[in-house]
Protein backbone atom coordinates (compact mmCIF):
# COMPACT_ATOMS: atom_id res chain seq x y z
CA UNK A 1 0.00 0.00 0.00
CA UNK A 2 1.01 3.77 -0.60
CA UNK A 3 0.76 6.31 1.34
CA UNK A 4 0.18 9.80 -0.19
CA UNK A 5 3.39 12.06 0.60
CA UNK A 6 3.08 14.49 3.46
CA UNK A 7 2.98 18.13 2.56
CA UNK A 8 4.22 19.40 5.89
CA UNK A 9 7.43 18.54 7.12
CA UNK A 10 7.09 14.88 9.13
CA UNK A 11 8.68 16.52 12.44
CA UNK A 12 6.27 19.44 12.64
CA UNK A 13 3.37 16.92 12.35
CA UNK A 14 4.66 14.95 14.75
CA UNK A 15 5.68 18.10 17.08
CA UNK A 16 1.93 19.47 16.52
CA UNK A 17 0.37 16.19 17.54
CA UNK A 18 2.10 16.49 20.94
CA UNK A 19 1.92 20.03 20.98
CA UNK A 20 5.53 20.62 21.41
CA UNK A 21 6.65 24.12 20.21
CA UNK A 22 7.50 23.75 16.44
CA UNK A 23 11.25 25.38 17.02
CA UNK A 24 12.76 23.20 19.17
CA UNK A 25 15.12 21.06 17.50
CA UNK A 26 14.44 17.40 18.11
CA UNK A 27 18.22 16.58 19.88
CA UNK A 28 17.37 18.90 22.67
CA UNK A 29 14.30 16.69 23.48
CA UNK A 30 15.26 13.95 25.63
CA UNK A 31 15.11 10.80 25.22
CA UNK A 32 11.37 9.48 25.57
CA UNK A 33 10.06 12.16 23.69
CA UNK A 34 11.73 11.66 21.10
CA UNK A 35 10.82 8.34 20.76
CA UNK A 36 7.37 9.60 20.66
CA UNK A 37 8.04 12.29 17.73
CA UNK A 38 9.61 9.60 15.90
CA UNK A 39 6.42 7.23 16.79
CA UNK A 40 4.39 9.64 15.72
CA UNK A 41 5.84 10.16 12.40
CA UNK A 42 3.41 10.15 9.51
CA UNK A 43 4.20 7.00 7.15
CA UNK A 44 4.95 6.89 3.42
CA UNK A 45 6.47 3.56 2.08
CA UNK A 46 6.74 1.56 -1.02
CA UNK A 47 6.71 -2.30 -0.90
CA UNK A 48 10.05 -3.24 -1.80
CA UNK A 49 12.76 -5.42 -0.82
CA UNK A 50 14.15 -2.58 1.63
CA UNK A 51 10.44 -1.70 3.32
CA UNK A 52 10.20 -5.22 3.96
CA UNK A 53 13.02 -5.78 6.33
CA UNK A 54 11.31 -4.66 9.52
CA UNK A 55 8.63 -7.29 8.79
CA UNK A 56 11.37 -10.07 8.14
CA UNK A 57 12.75 -8.93 11.13
CA UNK A 58 9.36 -8.82 13.43
CA UNK A 59 8.55 -12.30 11.98
CA UNK A 60 12.20 -13.62 12.79
CA UNK A 61 11.46 -11.78 16.66
CA UNK A 62 7.81 -12.71 17.28
CA UNK A 63 8.20 -16.33 16.15
CA UNK A 64 10.92 -17.03 18.63
CA UNK A 65 13.77 -17.93 16.61
CA UNK A 66 17.34 -17.69 17.05
CA UNK A 67 18.47 -15.25 14.34
CA UNK A 68 20.92 -16.45 12.22
CA UNK A 69 24.70 -14.76 12.96
CA UNK A 70 26.71 -17.13 10.88
CA UNK A 71 26.30 -19.91 7.64
CA UNK A 72 29.66 -21.59 8.14
CA UNK A 73 28.93 -25.34 8.91
CA UNK A 74 25.34 -24.83 9.80
CA UNK A 75 22.23 -25.99 8.18
CA UNK A 76 19.07 -23.90 8.85
CA UNK A 77 20.52 -20.85 10.55
CA UNK A 78 23.04 -19.84 7.06
CA UNK A 79 20.23 -18.77 5.64
CA UNK A 80 17.34 -15.48 5.75
CA UNK A 81 14.20 -14.97 3.98
CA UNK A 82 13.60 -12.07 3.23
CA UNK A 83 10.56 -10.85 1.14
CA UNK A 84 10.49 -14.07 -0.36
CA UNK A 85 14.19 -14.18 -1.04
CA UNK A 86 17.06 -16.09 0.55
CA UNK A 87 20.04 -14.29 1.91
CA UNK A 88 23.31 -16.51 2.42
CA UNK A 89 25.05 -15.12 5.86
CA UNK A 90 28.62 -15.30 5.65
CA UNK A 91 31.29 -16.67 8.48
CA UNK A 92 32.99 -13.21 8.44
CA UNK A 93 29.04 -11.56 8.99
CA UNK A 94 28.63 -11.67 12.33
CA UNK A 95 32.37 -10.55 13.03
CA UNK A 96 32.17 -7.87 11.09
CA UNK A 97 28.69 -6.99 12.94
CA UNK A 98 30.58 -6.90 16.49
CA UNK A 99 33.23 -5.08 15.45
CA UNK A 100 31.16 -1.98 14.14
CA UNK A 101 28.56 -2.45 17.05
CA UNK A 102 31.73 -2.26 19.25
CA UNK A 103 33.50 0.67 17.01
CA UNK A 104 30.40 2.75 17.61
CA UNK A 105 30.09 2.93 21.13
CA UNK A 106 31.06 6.35 21.18
CA UNK A 107 29.53 9.38 19.42
CA UNK A 108 30.65 11.31 16.30
CA UNK A 109 31.95 7.96 15.18
CA UNK A 110 32.44 7.25 11.36
CA UNK A 111 33.20 2.82 10.01
CA UNK A 112 34.13 2.93 6.41
CA UNK A 113 34.24 -0.61 4.74
CA UNK A 114 35.63 -1.60 1.24
CA UNK A 115 36.56 -5.24 -0.55
CA UNK A 116 36.79 -6.35 -3.73
CA UNK A 117 34.01 -5.22 -6.26
CA UNK A 118 31.02 -8.22 -6.49
CA UNK A 119 31.84 -9.37 -2.68
CA UNK A 120 28.93 -8.81 -1.26
CA UNK A 121 28.76 -5.47 0.87
CA UNK A 122 25.22 -4.23 -0.08
CA UNK A 123 23.88 -7.97 1.57
CA UNK A 124 26.30 -7.40 4.32
CA UNK A 125 24.28 -4.04 5.10
CA UNK A 126 20.82 -6.31 4.42
CA UNK A 127 22.16 -8.28 7.53
CA UNK A 128 23.22 -5.41 9.37
CA UNK A 129 19.79 -3.70 9.81
CA UNK A 130 17.76 -7.01 10.14
CA UNK A 131 20.00 -8.27 12.70
CA UNK A 132 19.75 -4.48 14.31
CA UNK A 133 15.85 -4.75 14.03
CA UNK A 134 15.81 -7.87 15.59
CA UNK A 135 17.97 -6.97 18.55
CA UNK A 136 15.62 -3.81 19.00
CA UNK A 137 13.20 -3.80 22.25
CA UNK A 138 10.31 -1.80 23.16
CA UNK A 139 11.92 0.30 25.56
CA UNK A 140 15.31 0.54 23.56
CA UNK A 141 14.77 0.88 20.04
CA UNK A 142 17.26 0.74 16.96
CA UNK A 143 16.63 3.62 15.19
CA UNK A 144 18.08 3.27 11.40
CA UNK A 145 18.48 5.62 8.86
CA UNK A 146 19.28 3.60 5.59
CA UNK A 147 20.35 5.14 2.32
CA UNK A 148 20.48 2.52 -0.44
CA UNK A 149 21.10 5.29 -3.03
CA UNK A 150 22.00 8.72 -3.64
CA UNK A 151 18.49 10.77 -3.05
CA UNK A 152 16.88 7.75 -0.97
CA UNK A 153 16.32 7.01 2.54
CA UNK A 154 14.65 4.52 5.12
CA UNK A 155 13.61 5.61 8.45
CA UNK A 156 13.50 1.77 10.21
CA UNK A 157 12.21 2.52 14.54
CA UNK A 158 13.24 -0.80 15.55
CA UNK A 159 10.34 -3.36 14.04
CA UNK A 160 7.60 -1.04 14.92
CA UNK A 161 7.67 0.78 11.20
CA UNK A 162 10.09 2.00 8.37
CA UNK A 163 9.65 5.31 6.00
CA UNK A 164 11.04 6.37 3.10
CA UNK A 165 11.43 9.76 2.33
CA UNK A 166 14.81 12.12 1.71
CA UNK A 167 17.43 13.68 3.53
CA UNK A 168 15.60 16.82 4.19
CA UNK A 169 12.99 14.74 6.10
CA UNK A 170 15.26 12.82 8.02
CA UNK A 171 17.99 14.99 8.53
CA UNK A 172 17.13 16.06 12.19
CA UNK A 173 17.22 12.25 13.31
CA UNK A 174 20.51 11.77 12.04
CA UNK A 175 21.39 14.67 14.78
CA UNK A 176 20.67 11.80 17.43
CA UNK A 177 23.77 10.16 18.54
CA UNK A 178 22.23 6.96 19.28
CA UNK A 179 20.75 6.65 15.40
CA UNK A 180 22.74 4.73 12.85
CA UNK A 181 22.99 5.91 9.63
CA UNK A 182 24.09 3.19 6.96
CA UNK A 183 25.21 4.12 3.30
CA UNK A 184 25.68 2.30 0.72
CA UNK A 185 28.08 3.78 -2.08
CA UNK A 186 26.24 6.74 -1.81
CA UNK A 187 26.86 10.42 -0.51
CA UNK A 188 25.04 11.65 2.30
CA UNK A 189 25.03 14.73 4.61
CA UNK A 190 28.44 16.00 5.53
CA UNK A 191 28.07 16.35 9.82
CA UNK A 192 26.10 13.79 11.20
CA UNK A 193 25.85 12.71 14.62
CA UNK A 194 24.43 9.35 14.38
CA UNK A 195 26.37 6.01 14.00
CA UNK A 196 27.70 6.10 11.00
CA UNK A 197 29.21 3.19 8.87
CA UNK A 198 29.33 3.74 4.62
CA UNK A 199 30.34 1.37 2.10
CA UNK A 200 32.70 2.06 -0.34
CA UNK A 201 33.47 1.10 -3.83
CA UNK A 202 37.63 0.73 -3.87
CA UNK A 203 37.77 1.69 -7.66
CA UNK A 204 39.55 5.04 -7.72
CA UNK A 205 37.89 7.91 -9.90
CA UNK A 206 38.72 11.21 -10.13
CA UNK A 207 35.00 12.36 -10.16
CA UNK A 208 32.89 14.14 -8.57
CA UNK A 209 31.21 11.53 -6.43
CA UNK A 210 35.21 10.12 -5.51
CA UNK A 211 36.06 14.04 -4.36
CA UNK A 212 32.66 14.44 -2.31
CA UNK A 213 33.69 11.44 -0.32
CA UNK A 214 36.97 12.72 0.67
CA UNK A 215 35.45 15.59 1.83
CA UNK A 216 32.54 13.66 3.58
CA UNK A 217 35.17 12.17 5.71
CA UNK A 218 37.82 15.08 6.17
CA UNK A 219 34.63 16.42 7.91
CA UNK A 220 33.02 13.14 9.90
CA UNK A 221 36.56 11.60 10.72
CA UNK A 222 36.80 8.25 9.88
CA UNK A 223 37.39 6.08 13.22
CA UNK A 224 38.14 2.73 11.22
CA UNK A 225 38.57 1.06 8.25
CA UNK A 226 36.77 -2.55 7.55
CA UNK A 227 37.63 -4.49 4.62
CA UNK A 228 35.08 -7.66 3.85
CA UNK A 229 36.95 -10.92 2.79
CA UNK A 230 36.22 -13.28 -0.04
CA UNK A 231 33.86 -15.94 0.18
CA UNK A 232 35.29 -19.42 1.23
CA UNK A 233 34.96 -22.63 -0.89
CA UNK A 234 32.66 -23.97 1.85
CA UNK A 235 30.52 -20.78 1.64
CA UNK A 236 30.34 -20.75 -2.03
CA UNK A 237 29.04 -24.61 -2.27
CA UNK A 238 26.37 -23.90 0.65
CA UNK A 239 24.85 -20.54 -1.47
CA UNK A 240 25.19 -22.59 -4.58
CA UNK A 241 23.58 -25.51 -3.56
CA UNK A 242 20.10 -22.94 -1.89
CA UNK A 243 20.38 -20.35 -4.18
CA UNK A 244 22.05 -20.96 -7.33
CA UNK A 245 20.80 -25.09 -7.43
CA UNK A 246 20.94 -24.74 -11.69
CA UNK A 247 24.79 -23.88 -11.38
CA UNK A 248 27.18 -26.97 -11.65
CA UNK A 249 29.44 -27.76 -8.70
CA UNK A 250 32.10 -28.52 -10.77
CA UNK A 251 31.61 -25.27 -12.87
CA UNK A 252 31.80 -23.61 -9.87
CA UNK A 253 34.85 -25.12 -8.94
CA UNK A 254 37.22 -24.59 -11.96
CA UNK A 255 35.91 -21.06 -11.85
CA UNK A 256 36.94 -20.45 -8.13
CA UNK A 257 40.24 -22.06 -9.09
CA UNK A 258 40.70 -18.93 -11.12
CA UNK A 259 39.10 -15.88 -9.94
CA UNK A 260 38.57 -16.99 -5.92
CA UNK A 261 35.62 -15.52 -3.83
CA UNK A 262 34.09 -13.55 -5.78
CA UNK A 263 30.23 -14.56 -5.75
CA UNK A 264 29.17 -12.02 -8.58
CA UNK A 265 31.85 -13.54 -10.36
CA UNK A 266 31.31 -17.01 -10.66
CA UNK A 267 27.51 -17.41 -8.56
CA UNK A 268 25.35 -15.01 -10.01
CA UNK A 269 26.88 -14.31 -13.39
CA UNK A 270 27.61 -17.75 -14.06
CA UNK A 271 23.83 -18.89 -13.27
CA UNK A 272 22.32 -16.92 -16.16
CA UNK A 273 24.36 -18.81 -18.43
CA UNK A 274 26.07 -21.92 -16.98
CA UNK A 275 27.02 -23.78 -20.20
CA UNK A 276 29.92 -20.53 -21.12
CA UNK A 277 30.45 -19.81 -17.72
CA UNK A 278 34.35 -20.95 -17.34
CA UNK A 279 34.72 -19.38 -21.06
CA UNK A 280 33.52 -16.02 -20.27
CA UNK A 281 34.56 -16.05 -16.68
CA UNK A 282 38.54 -16.69 -18.73
CA UNK A 283 37.40 -14.41 -21.79
CA UNK A 284 37.24 -11.62 -18.67
CA UNK A 285 40.65 -12.49 -16.92
CA UNK A 286 42.36 -12.01 -20.85
CA UNK A 287 40.49 -8.77 -20.91
CA UNK A 288 41.44 -7.44 -17.21
CA UNK A 289 45.33 -8.66 -18.77
CA UNK A 290 45.16 -7.02 -21.92
CA UNK A 291 43.71 -3.51 -20.42
CA UNK A 292 47.28 -3.21 -18.34
CA UNK A 293 49.99 -0.41 -19.87
CA UNK A 294 52.02 -0.53 -17.02
CA UNK A 295 52.14 -2.73 -14.16
CA UNK A 296 53.46 -0.08 -11.97
CA UNK A 297 50.02 1.35 -12.15
CA UNK A 298 48.31 -1.83 -11.24
CA UNK A 299 50.68 -2.17 -8.20
CA UNK A 300 49.97 1.54 -6.94
CA UNK A 301 45.82 1.21 -7.79
CA UNK A 302 45.61 0.09 -4.40
CA UNK A 303 47.17 3.03 -2.58
CA UNK A 304 44.31 5.33 -1.90
CA UNK A 305 46.47 8.71 -2.76
CA UNK A 306 46.07 7.24 -6.40
CA UNK A 307 42.63 8.45 -7.45
CA UNK A 308 42.51 8.20 -11.03
CA UNK A 309 43.86 4.54 -11.15
CA UNK A 310 40.97 2.45 -11.63
CA UNK A 311 41.99 -1.46 -11.84
CA UNK A 312 40.19 -4.87 -12.19
CA UNK A 313 38.69 -7.14 -9.73
CA UNK A 314 39.33 -10.10 -12.15
CA UNK A 315 43.39 -9.21 -11.23
CA UNK A 316 43.37 -7.97 -8.32
CA UNK A 317 41.62 -8.81 -4.58
CA UNK A 318 40.75 -7.14 -1.51
CA UNK A 319 42.57 -9.20 1.20
CA UNK A 320 41.83 -8.01 5.08
CA UNK A 321 43.71 -9.21 8.19
CA UNK A 322 42.09 -12.59 8.58
CA UNK A 323 41.71 -12.24 12.24
CA UNK A 324 40.05 -8.62 12.90
CA UNK A 325 39.42 -7.17 9.05
CA UNK A 326 41.01 -3.77 9.59
CA UNK A 327 43.02 -3.43 6.76
CA UNK A 328 43.32 -4.63 3.32
CA UNK A 329 46.58 -6.11 2.97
Amino acid sequence: MLIPRHTVHPLFEAYEALGIDSKTRLSNLDKAQQYEVLRRWPGFWPNNIYTSLREAAAQYKNAGEKFPKTGFNTSKEEFLIVNGRMLYICQCYRILYNAIVQATENEDTCIAMTGTPGIGKSCFLIYFILRLLYESTDDKPNIVVFQPAPNKYYLYFGTEFVHVGSLNDFEHVLELPYVWYLSDNAIGPEAVRAKTVIMLSPKKKADEILIKFHEFFKILTVSGKLCMPLWTLSELSACRKTIFPDLDEDIMCELFDKIRGIPRSFLFVPSKDPKHAIKAGISRIESALRSIEDLVKVCQCLDESHETIQFSSQLLHMVPDPVNYLSAI
